[in-house]
């Protein structure tokens, strides 16, 4: 069957295709980059010029070059293998390496057909030359590793049941795929040798022993196109059996193309590419539903099985989306994946790919993709575009049903300026669709439904000395709810003013809007939209306000909300679109991004996009949800989340400035020469598989018995403390937009963000356990779960634990053997030492018993000295005749006497005590001084008085000191203030101030007496204080300060006194 010219068909559906560059040094030199496999954990394989493999995880390379290797392959329970010099190889993925099986009887490894079934056998066929068996068909058992030699039996014609004639020649099937039913299917050769002879589809069965052939020659087969003399040439290189055994397809070299074998009529069918080299096709793969894809010397193939249609793909050269020129390999990977080598190719490290996944986008048909072709409206299935040729502007329609072209308008090129419409308006109620834009001798169109003519408008415009033929440049145009259809004009520099022009759908007239053209005759209007209100809305091109026309009222409102946000001022308001939904109204204001503005709050808010956004158009779709047209993506954004998602220059939109952006019948967009549902554009929601790559230490790669991924920990030296870690996400569709972040847990546990370079590196790491954990995201930024792995680094030997043992020991042995010597020596001074001890005891003992002796007798002296003076006072009452004061002095004295025997008795007594004592003393001295004597005594709330015990009359001294020589000589007498503090819980503080003359002054008035009273109290106090010291090793300490005034004059003295408690 020779395909007519209407089945076959250039780019329709679109299909992209995505380069994949390998960063790979060794793929890059390469001249043929053949791509092989993908295997079941998601790395490809490829085979390099020199026979050696090379696996790709997205980011990093791994070559295997220790051996020549031909060709990769994988079984269908997911084996990788490979045939070497030394046999099959068989990928161990715990070790990831190769494991070498020799082949019984064959000398020459190279292969020439191989098939594999479910339950992972391979068939295999090798050259039949002079060093390998007559017949070398083998099958390996991946399950057992062993190798089984098939010797066929005699060859059944498929078409009668019997055998064929046995002429002794040499039998063989090249192996090339697998039926549901086991059956081994390939080309069978049935001649001397396997270079001539006469070739065909046939199977081997392996459960009936039997070899079935269906020759091509003969009344069975189609007319073959071509070289007909020559059938034994023809060659099968691809073998796609059909799941339901039906049919068997095959694809082949010299005039084969594509042909269909039906197991159950015995027929055959040859589909003819006219347009294809000698007929011939390479690799034939499953492709979707019902549709195969292939590739030939010019391009990829795609063909329909139902409708017989043959898709073309040709490589374009500015196209980078178009498949690559120079094809040399084609294998189905993960997900329907369909990648693509190439050759002739050094210095080129992209290879591309066919991904199902990102095929969201549908061009619009071929025949309207002309010259600068711009869509503007779709109605009543007519798509309305306008595009370029040498003639000049055109303006056309399509008719989607019949696919039928009619040309509405033809402008003839200008030399300046260019001619373009800029908008379109489908009117239901006029029966018309209008067209405003840039177009000499009128800038408003309109195509009348019903006649099917193109209608320039050259009415007059009410209020305006102009005609609707005589504007210019219009930008937009709107329909209110009543059908009156509003058009802002632009100011240009030729005659055109700013103004608003009405066209009323009762009246039939146009008018211009007198009542606002003051405000609006200078401005450029940019856009327009009328609100669910009735309010006209104008956006200018470069002033960022928004114009409210009422016209109920005649009156324009000018909002500069979005012009205080910024100090740039040319700024366009290019689109305005009302959301009836939320009740607010959307705005596309260029460079200042996207707003809402809320009329029930009059409130204006900037949209939290890319600051880099320049927003020049808003589309809603019935679920709510924006799309947006930026200077560099389409942008898909959802005002209830926040979510963005950006469609930019990777999926083929580069149409973003100048390129059209409608909505037309449900909800489907059309962008520049693409169109779509939003619901056609899904979110990834697939978690990519992260992978560890390798671990380097010192910039050298660490062997490990096991491949990085199959280990949960891993060990290292103190010495490799510096280490990097690579790791890669298997996620390759637009890969170069991964995005990778580590961490090691207790040494760092923020996430590292990486970028697009997954590499983790450490160092100093300190002796320890670690978990290093990795996770990637894919394009569209779902990230993976968290791989982890066990890092642990080993202390230096002399900081582990057997080694500081060791060493405890060893000290300890030296301890002790120091000891035994130290006691034998100290065995033969022991007795010495303990009479030593006990004299240096009974001596300490007697020197104590010395010091409290003397303390007694201070204490006695003391004592004896506080009655004399006491005496003295009462002698001075009883002389002056003062019975009275005499009785109430001896009554205090007498008091104070049993106090002082008393705390005679004891070492220290209670702080109460104390105070109480020198209360009562001080009273007797300020009754004897009649009154010039006058005290304080304050003790600070946090000093427990009860509790505390100093040693007895310790203060009373320096009490009695400050009142005899500070006080008594000023006439007027003075003050003398006891403060008791506790600086420290274990210290006592107590302060005696006066404000007598000073020491200073008091030393010069007892150089002058006659009678030198000697100080006896502050004496005895001193030596008391130093014994205390020195018998309780404590620290009690006196120390007096001068105090003055602010002339630098003596004011009195003061005696700190601490003592510890």
């Amino acid at each position: 069957m020779q395909l007519p010219p209407e089945k076959v068909i250039t780019n329709e559906p679109y299909l992209r295709f995505d380069p994949f560059v390998i960063e790979s040094d060794i793929v890059k030199k390469a001249y043929s980059k053949e791509m092989r496999v993908q295997d079941h954990q998601g790395y490809l394989w490829f085979v390099a010029d020199n026979q050696s493999l090379i696996r790709y995880d997205g980011h990093y390379a791994k070559t295997y070059d220790s051996t020549r290797y031909y060709g990769i392959n994988m079984t269908s329970n997911h084996v990788v293998w490979s045939m070497t010099d030394a046999g099959m190889a068989i990928f161990d993925t715990l070790t990831e390496k190769f494991n070498s099986y020799p082949t019984p009887l064959i000398k020459n490894y190279v292969l020439w057909g191989e098939a594999s079934n479910a339950d992972g056998k391979i068939y295999i066929l090798f050259p039949a030359v002079d060093n390998n068996i007559r017949a070398p068909f083998f099958e390996f058992d991946t399950k057992t590793n062993r190798f089984k030699h098939i010797k066929l039996p005699p060859v059944i014609n498929g078409y009668t049941n019997r055998y064929e004639p046995d002429t002794g020649a040499l039998v063989l099937i090249k192996p090339m795929s697998v039926d549901a039913l086991g059956r081994v299917w390939g080309q069978v050769s049935h001649a001397s040798d396997t270079n001539h002879g006469i070739s065909s589809l046939g199977y081997y069965d392996p459960v009936r022993h039997q070899l079935v052939w269906y020759n091509l020659a003969g009344n069975y087969n189609p007319e073959v196109r071509g070289r007909k003399e020559k059938h034994q040439e023809l060659s099968i290189n691809s073998i796609v059996p059909e799941a339901n055994g039906r049919y068997i397809w095959l694809g082949g070299w010299i005039h084969l193309g594509l042909l269909r074998f039906d197991t159950h009529t015995l027929r055959w069918k040859q589909y003819y590419f006219p347009a294809l080299k000698s007929n011939q096709l390479f690799v034939l793969q499953p492709f979707q539903k019902d549709k195969f894809i292939f590739h030939t010397d010019d391009g990829i193939k795609v063909f329909d099985k139902q409708t017989e249609t043959l898709h073309e793909y040709p490589h374009i050269p500015d196209d980078q989306f178009s498949p690559p020129s120079n094809v040399n390999s084609f294998f189905l990977g993960r997900r329907n994946t369909v990648w693509m080598g190439k050759h002739i190719a050094v210095g080129d490290a992209a290879v591309a790919y066919l991904s199902p996944d990102v095929q969201v986008l549908r061009a619009v048909p071929q025949k309207i993709q002309k010259e600068r072709f711009r869509i503007f409206c779709q109605y009543q299935n007519q798509l309305y575009f306008t595009y370029q040729t040498p003639r000049g502007f055109v303006l056309a329609s399509y008719n989607e049903q019949n696919g039928q072209l009619t040309e509405m308008l033809q402008q003839p090129a200008p030399s300046q300026p260019e001619q373009h419409f800029n908008m379109a308006l489908a009117d239901s109620l006029h029966q018309v669709i209008w067209f405003v834009g840039k177009i000499d001798g009128g800038s408003i169109w309109q195509w009348d439904l019903r006649r099917k003519r193109m209608i320039k408008v050259q009415a007059s415009i009410q209020n305006s000395p102009l005609r609707t033929d005589q504007l210019y440049d219009i930008m937009s145009i709107a329909q209110d709810k009543e059908g009156n259809v509003w058009i802002p004009i632009t100011q240009t520099t030729s005659t055109t003013e700013g103004s608003l022009v009405k066209y009323d759908a009762h009246r039939k007239t146009f008018m211009n809007i007198v009542s606002i053209q003051p405000l609006v005759e200078n401005q450029r209007l940019r856009s327009v939209m009328v609100d669910s209100r009735g309010m006209v809305w104008l956006g200018n091109w470069d002033d960022n306000l928004i114009r409210w026309f009422d016209p109920k009222t005649n009156k324009l409102t000018i909002k500069d909300d979005i012009n205080k946000t910024t100090v740039e001022t040319n700024i366009a308001i290019n689109k305005m679109v009302e959301d009836p939904k939320r009740g607010v109204i959307w705005i596309a204001a260029t460079r200042h991004g996207l707003w809402k503005y809320t009329p029930l709050t009059n409130k204006w808010q900037r949209m939290p996009l890319d600051k880099n956004d320049v927003i020049v158009n808003i589309m809603i779709t019935n679920d709510g949800t924006l799309w947006l047209k930026s200077d560099n993506a389409l942008i898909r954004y959802n005002p209830e989340t926040g979510a963005a998602k950006y469609l930019g220059a990777e999926y083929d939109l580069n149409q973003f400035l100048n390129g059209s952006f409608i909505k037309g019948k449900g909800d489907e967009l059309f962008f520049g020469r693409f169109r779509f549902y939003p619901h056609e554009i899904k979110d990834v929601t697939l978690k990519p598989r992260v992978v560890f790559s390798f671990i380097k230490v010192f910039n050298h790669e660490l062997r490990l018995p096991q491949n990085l991924n199959s280990v949960t920990e891993i060990t290292l030296r103190h010495d490799q403390s510096f280490f990097t870690v690579g790791f890669s996400a298997l996620s390759y569709i637009q890969h170069q937009k991964n995005q990778y972040a580590y961490r090691l847990v207790d040494f760092s546990n923020d996430w590292i963000l990486c970028g697009n370079t997954p590499l983790a590196a450490f160092t100093n790491v300190p002796p320890g356990e670690y978990e290093l954990q990795v996770k990637g995201s894919n394009y569209d930024g779902v990230w993976s779960d968290v791989r982890s792995l066990k890092i642990i680094i080993l202390p230096p030997f002399w900081q582990t634990w057997w080694f500081r043992g060791l060493l405890l020991a060893l000290g300890l042995a030296v301890v002790y053997t120091m000891y035994r010597y130290r006691l034998e020596q100290q065995t033969l001074k022991s007795r010495l030492q303990a009479e030593e001890a006990l004299r240096k005891q009974r001596e300490a003992e007697y020197k104590q018993r010395i010091a409290q002796t003397e303390i007694s007798a201070l204490r006695a002296q003391m004592n004896p000295h506080f009655i004399f003076n006491c005496l003295n006072s009462i002698q001075y009452f009883t002389a002056n005749n003062e019975a009275d004061t005499a009785s109430e002095y001896l009554s205090k004295f007498s008091r104070l006497i049993r106090l002082v025997l008393e705390n005679s008795r004891s070492e220290k007594v209670t702080l109460t005590n104390e105070l109480e004592t020198l209360r009562l003393y001080i009273e007797m001295e300020a009754m004897r001084f009649q009154q010039k004597v006058h005290y304080e005594i304050n003790v600070a709330s946090d000093v427990d008085t009860d509790t505390i015990q100093i040693p007895p009359l310790l203060v009373q001294p320096f009490v009695e000191n400050a009142i005899w020589h500070g006080l008594m000589h000023k006439e007027a007498g003075g003050q003398v203030i006891i403060a008791v503090t506790q600086p420290q819980e274990n210290v006592l503080r107590i302060a005696i101030t006066d404000d007598g003359v000073g020491r200073e002054k008091a030393a010069e008035y007892k150089s002058k007496s006659a009678t030198k009273h000697k100080s006896f109290g502050m004496k005895v106090t001193t030596e008391r204080i130093e014994l205390i010291n020195q018998l309780y090793q404590t620290n009690t300490n006196v120390k007096i300060n001068d105090l003055k005034d602010d002339w630098g004059i003596a004011a009195g003295t003061e005696v700190v006194v601490k003592i510890p408690i």
